[in-house]
């Protein structure tokens, strides 16, 4: 799954990701720094949303220097963002796509509690060989019908939209109050492997729901047209 992380301010490029400078510095070494921002302008001479560097890298910059702006200076729509139970967000619910929570990613399958045999037609010792085989796979199976499973690797999905032209719908604004949680959000995501840059002419918004105790986050995606 692909994010367009405009919505912080970020543009993060994968066709800079891996550059370096010509003595050989990481991006790390200049971001450090108390004066990162402008040390790393004046480092490459180019705007920071054409500065290389891994997608991490150029989120953590791209993050800092939003934290640098005032509320004065920010020229966006009002922000957007829906509350969990609202009738507007019950209205959209199948149209928006909901992100993963980090911390439903891994929960322990527990092998002990699982329904295994049939009351009068399996044996204890069929029972207990179904469940040596469970154990055996327990990393393949969800301990949450909520959570999310790791990312698919060496499958490929492609969708034909034929002749269709590319719909990208602008990036909505994010209240300053809530940038260091979609950021935060928006990092794991991206450690954990289940977003990635992209170049793609198809785009579509990041949604801010805010959760019932009106403090957590909970990050959607808009794919209406």
């Amino acid at each position: 799954m692909a994010v367009d992380t405009n919505d912080l301010g970020v543009e993060i490029g994968s066709a800079f990701q891996g550059w370096r400078g010509e003595e050989g510095d990481s991006l790390d070494s200049v971001v450090d720094d108390d004066d990162s921002l402008d040390a790393v302008e004046e480092y490459w001479d180019i705007p920071i949303s054409g500065m290389p560097g891994t997608p991490l890298e150029q989120l953590k910059v791209e993050y800092e220097r939003c934290m640098r702006l005032s509320t004065e200076d920010l020229d966006y729509e009002p922000a957007v963002y829906m509350r969990e139970g609202s009738e507007l967000l019950s209205q959209l619910r199948d149209q928006l796509v909901m992100l993963p929570e980090i911390k439903d990613l891994t929960p322990e399958c527990k092998i002990e509690e699982a329904d295994v045999g049939v009351p009068g037609k399996t044996t204890p010792e069929m029972e207990d060989q179904v469940r040596r085989i469970l154990e055996y796979h327990r990393k393949i199976f969800l301990g949450d019908g909520n959570a999310a499973p790791p990312p698919a690797r060496g499958v490929v999905c492609d969708l034909d939209v034929g002749d269709a032209k590319p719909v990208a719908q602008r990036p909505r604004s994010i209240a300053p109050h809530l940038w260091t949680k979609v950021y935060e959000l928006l990092k794991k995501l991206l450690e954990n492997g289940l977003i990635e840059t992209s170049t793609s002419p198809w785009a579509s918004p990041i949604v801010i729901v805010l959760k019932k105790n009106g403090v957590d986050i909970r990050m959607c995606i808009d794919y209406r047209v």
